[in-house]
């Protein structure tokens, strides 16, 4: 019977640990269960929402409009586990997700899309306009590139995935942050 127990504890820890895969096209992405990607639009404005949940969490990794926060309440990883976010962290947070080749991203938001290298810039705002979607810029007048709004986090994955689908979109991705890559 102990040695029973013993297994079955050992296989119950473990899979409190296990981690969310999801694919963004044939790109495999890997859900981190004990790191999370805070971001703000004020140079160095964060919420202590982290802090607060979880007072052992540590910062891994900082820029001024970024932070990466290593967690290790048992709720949050439960969370992140499954790919969800604990609502409080709904608004500036994306999960860290890692690719294929160890790659480290997180979602800031937004997508990019190429769109139809007929299509006028009316006829793309007429067409975002009609998909509820708002332009937040133009990347490139000579390739018809544009960058949508979208919140922070997996939306903006599940966004470009959706958009990659419809009439006029060459192309759609998200707006990734990824360690290590300059922008």
């Amino acid at each position: 019977m102990k040695k029973l127990t013993i297994f079955i504890l050992i296989i119950l820890s473990s899979s409190i640990y296990a981690q969310q895969t999801i694919y963004d096209g044939r790109t495999k992405l890997t859900i981190l269960s004990d790191k999370v990607a805070e971001f703000t639009s004020q140079r160095g404005v964060f919420t202590r929402t982290v802090s607060s949940m979880d007072g052992s969490a540590i910062i891994t990794y900082s820029t001024p409009l970024m932070k990466v926060w290593k967690v290790k309440n048992i709720h949050i990883k439960r969370s992140l586990q499954y790919g969800v976010l604990p609502q409080k962290f709904k608004k500036n947070f994306s999960p860290i997700l890692r690719d294929g080749s160890g790659v480290i991203r997180a979602l800031p938001g937004n997508v990019i899309i190429f769109m139809n290298q007929s299509w006028s810039k009316e006829k793309v705002y007429a067409w975002a306009k009609q998909e509820g979607l708002t332009i937040i810029s133009q990347l490139s007048t000579s390739q018809n590139i544009y960058i949508v709004e979208s919140p922070i986090g997996l939306q903006s994955l599940y966004l470009a995935i959706k958009l990659r689908e419809k009439t006029g979109v060459i192309k759609a991705i998200p707006n990734w942050w990824r360690k290590g890559f300059r922008r």
